[in-house]
């Protein structure tokens, strides 16, 4: 599972130059180095006329009556879960990243990265709540 993932300088500008209208106010509030549950987070989503387009929205699901957070959802079972059947079939997203992390038994830090490229993308969806779009990342 996908705890946490980070961003840096070289990924943004890779992701600029596949996504073709990022938004100049998204600029000044982009956000580099770990991402973790509940932050706001940049996402590539498509928009109305079905362009790529590059916003924020906050990472993870509410939880059950509000208790903690959901921030994967697994490929294996994701249709089954009634929250994110909206979510998986309508508002698909793309998860721009360096790299992730993942802790093992001992509680120790592995990094994950592509190393053919700056950008590991990953699969991603998103829905409305109360306090705006959040955003789960797809894992198997």
């Amino acid at each position: 599972m996908c705890g946490r993932y980070y961003i840096d300088e070289e990924t943004y500008s890779e992701i600029q130059m596949v996504v073709s209208d990022v938004e100049q106010s998204l600029m000044h509030a982009r956000k580099t180095g770990d991402v973790c549950p509940t932050d706001i987070a940049p996402v590539i989503v498509s928009d109305n006329d079905q362009k790529l387009v590059f916003t924020d929205k906050i990472w993870g699901y509410p939880g059950w009556k509000n208790k903690g957070v959901i921030f994967n959802a697994r490929s294996e079972s994701v249709m089954e879960k009634r929250m994110f059947q909206n979510g998986i079939r309508y508002h698909r997203a793309v998860v721009p990243a360096a790299g992730f992390y993942e802790w093992n038994r001992q509680k120790e830090k592995n990094t994950f990265f592509r190393k053919d490229s700056r950008v590991l993308y990953m699969a991603g969806f998103f829905d409305r709540y109360n306090d705006g779009e959040h955003f789960v990342i797809l894992t198997t």
